[in-house]
């Protein structure tokens, strides 16, 4: 009997979890710009899979930029989910959330660094938008796909196309995700890939 896995909304809930158990960890401990870049690296596949868009301003604000108009909203390519929990990390005000495309978020150069609670806020707002949405499985082939690069040079080209393989399995929906992550996350700790294994995306807390 053929068996097809299409992608669930609960296929990443143990990433999305260690990524808030990360921002409330980096709240409770102090914020500092090193420790936002580390929690930054860390969910860098995860918010890639969730929305890529938002990524890419995440990634502006580590650098130091702020949001001209920092409401958390819709982007192109990212779909909210209904049941999705609200108020996951340093809440933002309410007047933020929920906002309408037309008010996509865009950033501006700031004459001096960001102020580092501004920062925060800031990020804070994006990632708790980004952790609603709802990853598509053409998100995670690129992702998979951007992990498979890191083990070109330390895994041999028979098993590395083999994991190609098992990424077209999931892609054509007849493997479920964790099949790519769990081959991916054995050649991490294999060959001792550090950047891999403090990715939440592979599981990582």
């Amino acid at each position: 009997m053929n068996h097809t896995f299409a992608s669930a909304p609960g296929d990443m809930d143990a990433a999305v979890q260690h990524a808030r158990n990360r921002w409330h960890r980096f709240v409770r401990n102090g914020p500092s710009r090193g420790g936002l870049v580390a929690v930054h690296a860390g969910n860098k596949y995860l918010l890639m899979a969730y929305a890529p868009h938002r990524y890419r301003i995440l990634g502006q604000i580590v650098a130091g930029r702020r949001l001209a108009h920092p409401h958390v909203s819709q982007l192109p390519g990212t779909r909210r989910t209904d049941d999705a929990p609200s108020s996951i990390l340093v809440a933002p005000p309410a007047s933020l959330r929920h906002q309408g495309a037309a008010d996509s978020p865009h950033l501006v150069e700031t004459p001096s660094a960001l102020a580092l609670g501004t920062q925060v806020e800031n990020y804070a707002s994006e990632l708790e938008a980004v952790l609603q949405c709802q990853p598509t499985i053409g998100n995670h082939v690129n992702v998979l796909q951007h992990l498979l690069g890191y083990l070109k040079k330390r895994v041999p080209a028979r098993e590395r196309h083999g994991l190609l393989a098992i990424i077209s399995a999931y892609q054509t929906v007849q493997l479920p995700l964790a099949a790519p992550i769990e081959r991916i996350r054995h050649y991490a700790r294999v060959h001792d890939i550090n950047y891999l294994l403090i990715q939440t995306y592979l599981g990582a807390e």
